[in-house]
């Protein structure tokens, strides 16, 4: 089951209800860049992405923990087995190497 139609620039997933950050961010675009990405991106939308968990503006920006990069969180996720924050919201068939190719990264 998706929700919506926007990418997150972490994972590739496409279904984030909102956009990330109130300026367009690309998932390639990102990568490289050093946290907290809402000085490049704008205001962050604190939605939680349902596939990696990524919390944008809160995993990126120093408070609650260290922040992490897009790269660096990507690579813990897919060393932890790459396991759906919210499994609810896997949609049927999907395909780690699918999604990835579509956002144009690698695990």
């Amino acid at each position: 089951m998706t929700t919506g139609s926007f990418n997150c620039p972490c994972c590739g997933y496409r279904g984030l209800a909102q956009p990330p950050y109130r300026g367009p961010v690309g998932v390639s675009a990102a990568r490289g860049l050093k946290p907290p990405y809402e000085q490049y991106f704008g205001d962050p939308s604190y939605e939680v992405c349902a596939c990696c968990g990524f919390e944008f503006g809160n995993d990126d920006n120093p408070g609650t923990g260290a922040p992490a990069s897009f790269e660096d969180y990507f690579r813990a996720w897919v060393r932890s087995g790459c396991e759906w924050f919210d499994p609810a919201m896997k949609p049927e068939g999907w395909q780690l190497g699918a999604q990835l190719e579509s956002a144009g990264l690698t695990a």
